[in-house]
This record gives C-alpha cells, sequence and structure tokens, in this order.
C-alpha cells in the first residue's frame, strides 16, 4: 500500500534462510526462498537482508554463509554473512 500511494520501497533487514533440513528441524523454520520471495511480494516488499539462522557453538558459518550466497542468486535477497552465533 505505501509503495503504491507513496512510491516508497520496503526493504525487510532480518530475513533468515536455512539451507539445510538440519537447521529448519533445530529452529522449526521451513520456508524455502521460493516461499520467502513469493510472500515478500505480497507484502510489497521489494528486498531482504538474509543470512543463515544460527548454528551451535563451535560449528563454522562458512557452509551456511555459501548455502545462502547461493540461494540469493536471481531473487531480491541481499546475502549477508554471519561471523558468530
Amino acid at each position: 500500500m505505501l509503495g503504491l500511494e507513496h512510491d516508497f520501497r520496503i526493504v525487510d533487514t532480518h530475513a533468515t534462510l536455512d539451507p539445510d533440513e538440519a537447521s529448519v528441524a533445530a529452529h522449526g523454520r521451513d520456508i524455502t526462498p521460493e516461499r520467502l520471495e513469493r510472500e515478500m511480494h505480497q507484502a510489497g516488499v521489494v528486498r531482504a537482508v538474509a543470512s543463515p539462522g544460527r548454528r551451535a557453538s563451535g560449528r563454522s558459518y562458512l557452509r551456511a554463509n555459501n548455502a545462502v550466497a547461493r540461494l540469493s542468486v536471481d531473487r531480491p535477497f541481499v546475502a549477508f554473512a554471519r561471523l558468530n552465533g
């Protein structure tokens, strides 16, 4: 509504993508990049900052960061790397 009436751009700055099934099971979020993109479009959100969800302490974020970057290609997501939990 804001975008149509006032030409505002709406950005979600806290989207979380869990690229593997273990993270989805641990955190209870089951949202695919396609579903997130569809829901953003329906809500009028034009971009989203996406990062991986929390990891257990001692586990590297390298694989999760790379997966989120791959999932963000050709989508309205800006991939942000996560450095710690």
